[in-house]
C-alpha cells in the first residue's frame, strides 16, 4: 500500500496533494500497490468525499480537534498509529514547510529512512530507488532506502505534474476513519 500524506488549507487541497496522488498512481502500477489517502484535520468530511473522485483505491481520516490547526506532534502521533496498524510499504508526503516539519520527527519516531525532496524513482527488480536533487538542482542522486518498509519520501513541488492525476469510479465506501 502507498500511502499519501494530504496537505490542505481552508478545507481546500494545496496542489502538492494533486502532485502526490500522481506520484503514487505511477508507483501503484510500477510495484502493484494500492493506493491510500491520508487526509488529516478537524471537519474534514468534504475533503475526504473530493479524494473519493480519484483513481485511489482508500481515504483514511483522522477528524480530531487536535489536527484543527496544524501542529507537528499530533501529526507524528496519529500518522505512526495509522502506519503502525496499517504497515504500508511507502508514505509520500509533500517537501513543503509543513512536510518537512512534521516528516524528519516521523520517519525518527518509525525508525525509517526518510528521502526528501525526490523528483523521481523506479523500480529495479522490485527494488525502490529514489532519485532527489542535490547541490541546488545541479545534480542528482539516486538512492534506495535499506530496510524495511515502510519507505518515507518527500516529493519536491513541480517534479509530479499535478493536473495528471488519474481520476476513478469513486468508492463510496472507501472511506476509513481513524
Amino acid at each position: 500500500m502507498i500511502f499519501v500524506v494530504t496537505e490542505h488549507k481552508d478545507n481546500k487541497f494545496k496542489p502538492i496533494t494533486s502532485e502526490l496522488l500522481v506520484f503514487a498512481q505511477r508507483m501503484s502500477r510500477d510495484f502493484g500497490q494500492p493506493i491510500t489517502a491520508v487526509v488529516l484535520g478537524s471537519n474534514i468530511t468534504t475533503l475526504a468525499d473530493e479524494l473519493k473522485t480519484k483513481k485511489i483505491d482508500r481515504v483514511i481520516t483522522a477528524d480530531h480537534e487536535s489536527l484543527r490547526d496544524y501542529s507537528p506532534d499530533p501529526y507524528v502521533e496519529i500518522l505512526q498509529a495509522i502506519i503502525g496498524q496499517e504497515k504500508p510499504f511507502a508514505v509520500l508526503i509533500g517537501h513543503t514547510t509543513q512536510g518537512m516539519d512534521f516528516a524528519p520527527r516521523l520517519a525518527v519516531r518509525l525508525r525509517r529512512p526518510l528521502i526528501a525532496g525526490c523528483v523521481e524513482y523506479e523500480n529495479q527488480a522490485g527494488k525502490l530507488i529514489l532519485t532527489r536533487q542535490i547541490f541546488n538542482a545541479k545534480m542528482n542522486m539516486r538512492t534506495s532506502p535499506k530496510g524495511e518498509a515502510p519507505y518515507l519520501a518527500t516529493a519536491s513541488p513541480g517534479a509530479f505534474p499535478g493536473d495528471e492525476v488519474e481520476v476513478g469510479p469513486g468508492d463510496p465506501d472507501a472511506a476509513v476513519r481513524f
